[in-house]
């Protein structure tokens, strides 16, 4: 009878083990994408504030010495998919100028877009 206890007994702490490693999985996988969207959310600011008043020239003069091209990308990606009209052809414009791969968006598309999103 003890050993059937004893085996029940490691059999639960391996199963709370197992699902404790799962959760720190999980932890780690939020806390990465966490980082991730907080880097890219301080060139979303600077960008969203100069983008109506700026050109391009100087929205890459903005752009701080030793960027991340990864969290830019993502920024911008983001950026493109919410602009319409000059702020779209701008970000578009400026993307082209980095470097960065493409969105896949064209300018004709910004506008059907943002309103299947708005519906």
């Amino acid at each position: 009878m003890e050993v059937a206890i004893f085996f029940v007994l490691v059999l639960l702490t391996l199963a709370l083990l197992a699902y404790g490693t799962y959760l720190l999985v999980r932890i780690a996988g939020v806390w990465r994408k966490l980082r991730l969207l907080n880097a890219q959310r301080g060139y979303e600011i600077l960008l969203s504030a100069a983008l109506p008043q700026a050109s391009v020239e100087e929205l890459l003069e903005l752009i701080p010495e030793g960027y991340s091209r990864r969290h830019l990308a993502g920024a911008l990606e983001r950026m493109t998919s919410v602009a319409e009209g000059e702020s779209l052809r701008k970000l578009l414009e400026l993307r082209e100028r980095l470097g960065l791969p493409a969105s896949g968006r064209g300018p004709s598309e910004g506008g059907r877009r943002a309103k299947r999103r708005g519906s």
